[in-house]
């Protein structure tokens, strides 16, 4: 018996026909005979189910083959491969792909003289969240609470950028893999209405008890594919009052009290030169253009922001340069009420190269994130905090006897990528204080969890500066 392999596309009705060879002999050619290629019904082929933890996970597609030979895999909707979803040219015996959605297809493989059958995959999510996070009853005593300078400053410039205070307690419950947010809810004792509700990335949440007393919380987690776990049975908080410290009493006896007492008297330099050079306090007004795409999409258009700004400079350093320090705190509601809060700490270097001021610095950023859809829109609970670079440049466009008119640029990079253009203008007066106006146009991107945020802001800061 003598076969031949052929690699035929067109899906039609073929004639053929033999004959032999020996030597310089033939033979007459054999009857016709036909043959017709159709499609296979693939619709009725077993499928293969696939579960995705979550959208855009890559679907691995496995066939015999070797790094040798050249292959072309075909994924399509459509049991025709009319319409192809996918197409690549590979080697190898393996392919891992995103596929655009959930759904059927079905994939094959095809080499040069060879075509493997198709197969039929059903694409879905997991299943949705049926069991809610096992939570713990909690036990937690109150403590004296002090702060010292130092914490009460990082506390008002970076919130939550330290260690929970000692009057904060830490909740935690079951994790689970597939969560993408947590949601927990705390209620006072017998309350039907929940006293604080906040949803949160990870499954530990800090929080300060208002005063001593019971309370209750539950929890339910939001898997990739915006789907909620039920929430748990509530589990107890008991909150127990502080404990009250004693000092003893001790009373020294006076020793010698018919001697005089002697006063020492200390000089003080009044001419002490000040470490700072001038500190400058605002009031800003701003107009935000922003956009979310990726895993939650939102727009924010002509919305409008309050905050503050303090600016603080040191004289002259190392190598004649200033130590400055910059902080602006925006915030306001969106979204039916939800906060947006952003905040932007900087620690930069200035040095005047004539006639341009030249500043690098280091950023500290946090800002609200939000999850859900354009429609159903939630605050997140924890900032994200991130970091960057800056670059900051100053020319003096006018310096006259008591005013200056500046422009700046500033350029970040790294976790935030930033563009900002702006003015400045000053008068000096005779008293203490002087006036003083920035306007500035800022563009800004940055990426949140899963998301690309673009946003222009126009900015208006009017305040007054005090020299030192």
């Amino acid at each position: 018996t003598t076969s031949h392999n052929l690699s035929l596309d067109q899906l039609q009705k073929y004639l053929w026909r033999v004959r032999a060879y020996e030597d310089y002999l033939q033979s007459e050619f054999s009857q016709i005979r036909t043959f017709e290629i159709k499609h296979e019904n693939l619709e009725s082929l077993e499928a293969i189910k696939i579960e995705l933890k979550k959208p855009n996970q890559k679907v691995t597609f496995n066939w015999n083959g070797n790094k040798e030979t050249n292959v072309l895999f075909k994924l399509s909707k459509d049991p025709t491969f009319q319409k192809a979803v996918m197409e690549r040219e590979l080697s190898g015996s393996s392919l891992s792909v995103k596929v655009p959605e959930t759904g059927v297809y079905y994939w094959s493989v095809k080499t040069k003289n060879a075509y493997l059958r198709p197969k039929k995959v059903i694409i879905t999510p997991t299943p949705a969240p049926t069991r809610a996070p096992k939570l713990k009853n909690i036990k937690f005593r109150l403590r004296n609470t002090k702060y010292n300078v130092f914490e009460k400053l990082l506390n008002f410039f970076i919130p939550k950028a330290h260690a929970a205070p000692n009057d904060a307690l830490s909740i935690e419950w079951e994790a689970f893999e597939e969560a993408k947010f947590y949601e927990i809810e705390i209620y006072k004792m017998n309350s039907k209405a929940p006293s604080l509700k906040k949803i949160i990335k990870k499954n530990q949440f800090t929080w300060t008890p208002p005063k001593s007393g019971q309370y209750q919380y539950r929890v339910r987690y939001q898997d990739y594919w915006k789907r909620w776990s039920p929430f748990s049975e509530k589990a107890s908080i008991q909150v127990l009052k502080a404990k009250q410290k004693y000092k003893k009493k001790v009373t020294k006896k006076k020793k010698n009290a018919s001697k005089p007492i002697k006063t020492i008297v200390k000089k003080v330099d009044a001419k002490r030169e000040n470490f700072i050079n001038e500190a400058q306090l605002f009031y800003s007004l701003n107009s935000l253009n922003s956009k979310q795409k990726g895993d939650t999409d939102y727009n924010l258009d002509g919305t409008s922001f309050t905050g503050h700004a303090i600016t603080v400079s040191t004289k002259k350093l190392l190598y004649n340069s200033n130590l400055e320090l910059n902080y602006l705190s925006q915030y306001g509601a969106v979204f039916n009420d939800a906060q947006f809060n952003q905040r932007d700490l900087d620690v930069s270097l200035s040095h005047f190269f004539k006639p341009i001021f030249v500043s690098l610095g280091f950023g500290l950023h946090q800002y609200s994130i939000f999850t859900g859809s354009s429609e159903s829109t939630t605050e997140l609970d924890s900032l994200e905090s991130t970091y960057s670079l800056k670059l900051k440049a100053q020319y003096p466009l006018i310096v006259g006897a008591n005013s200056e008119l500046n422009t700046n640029l500033v350029l970040r990079a790294l976790g935030i990528n930033e563009f900002n253009l702006g003015l400045s203008y000053r008068y000096y007066l005779d008293i203490e204080f002087s006036p003083v106006v920035k306007l500035n146009v800022i563009k800004r991107s940055y990426e949140e969890l899963s998301s690309k945020v673009n946003y222009q802001s126009n900015q208006l800061l009017i305040g007054f500066l005090k020299k030192y």
